[in-house]
Parts: C-alpha cells; sequence; structure tokens
C-alpha cells in the first residue's frame, strides 16, 4: 500500500504545481505591463514593445491588454536614442577670440 500513498503525493504536488501556474491571467500581465513602463521611463523602446506585444499575445482578454495597445501607438516612431544624433552634434565649434594664438 506504500506505493498508493507515493502516487497520491506525486498527484497532489502535481495539482499543486498547476494551480500556481495558472494563477490571475490580469495579474501576470500587469507585471509584465509594469515593466514595460519602466524600459519606456528608461527609454528603452525596443524593449518596451517586445513587452507590450507580448502582453498582446498571451494576455489579449485582459484590460491590461487594452492599456499595452495604445502604449504601442504612442511608442511607435521614437528613436532607441535618448536624442536624435546629429553630424552637428560631433563637429567642433569654430575658435573663439580666446582659443586663437595672440602676436604682440
Amino acid at each position: 500500500m506504500q506505493w498508493h500513498h507515493r502516487i497520491n503525493q506525486i498527484f497532489s504536488i502535481g495539482l499543486l504545481l498547476l494551480a500556481v501556474g495558472c494563477g490571475d491571467p490580469e495579474a501576470k500581465s500587469k507585471e509584465i505591463y509594469d515593466t514595460a513602463q519602466f524600459e519606456e521611463q528608461q527609454r528603452n523602446f525596443k524593449h518596451a514593445r517586445q513587452l507590450y506585444e507580448r502582453i498582446l499575445k498571451e494576455y489579449p482578454e485582459t484590460e491590461t491588454a487594452k492599456q499595452a495597445e495604445t502604449r504601442l501607438k504612442d511608442i511607435e516612431g521614437k528613436l532607441p536614442f535618448p536624442f536624435p544624433l546629429t553630424v552637428t552634434s560631433f563637429v567642433r565649434p569654430p575658435p573663439t577670440q580666446c582659443d586663437t594664438p595672440q602676436t604682440i
């Protein structure tokens, strides 16, 4: 009868793991959404976009999915850099009067 007891233990552990894995989809999607918001604040729009798309794919029926869809539209077209890099950003300014050698 000891094997019967062991099977019951394994079955109980399996049910427990299944219950833990099938948590609240709204809570899980909200956790991902919060991470995406953090990534946006850090101006990591590429990763934020990936997280929002994950919410839409894995939790499409949640309220968070609606918010993620809105955020995706808002960040569309934003640069992956915190500021636009232009050639003028790297051009040395012309010398000032203090930079030129003085002749006496």
